[in-house]
């Protein structure tokens, strides 16, 4: 969902640039919660799919807040485009970023808390803006070694039914 944040996100608008200022959320069209409702959706397909098999606990987790970056093939190209630049209004960019990542994982909390046997597991605390790849989007090795403790911690601290 955030490779497709052009879809998603408004153009900047002229004079935004400070993310103290600017509503974040007056940035990000309907479409997106409409796209997150459909990505929800999928999951309640795939537990449906897990269930006609097994009982497992089913751990789901959402985005962490990546970070833009100028040029960046995921975020940084699409918002540029947009009239976003990630060096000049990074803070903007990043807010933007956070309120789409914090609407997409509120969702999947939801759907985890509304069905027996799954475990959201929320990556957004454990993430820092060194641990991103240069792809911004995926982790590099710092990422992925704090994603797996925090699995690592949730799947401990879940009870064996």
């Amino acid at each position: 969902m955030l490779g497709s944040i052009g879809e998603f996100v408004l153009p900047r608008r002229h004079g935004d640039t400070n993310s103290s200022r600017v509503n974040a959320a007056s940035y990000v069209k309907a479409e997106f919660t409409t796209q997150v409702g459909k990505v929800i959706g999928l999951y309640g397909t795939m537990l449906k799919d897990v269930r006609k098999v097994s009982t497992a606990t089913v751990y789901v987790h959402g985005y962490a807040n990546a970070v833009p970056k100028k040029n960046g093939p995921y975020l940084g190209e699409r918002l540029e485009a947009l009239g976003f630049d990630p060096a000049a209004v990074g803070p903007l960019c990043k807010a933007i970023i956070k309120h789409m990542v914090g609407m997409f994982n509120t969702k999947l909390e939801d759907f985890a808390t509304s069905n027996q046997g799954v475990v959201y597991v929320d990556l957004r605390p454990h993430m820092g803006a060194n641990d991103w790849h240069t792809d911004e989007i995926h982790p590099r090795a710092s990422g992925a070694t704090k994603i797996a403790d925090a699995f690592a911690a949730k799947i401990a601290a879940t009870p064996v039914s």
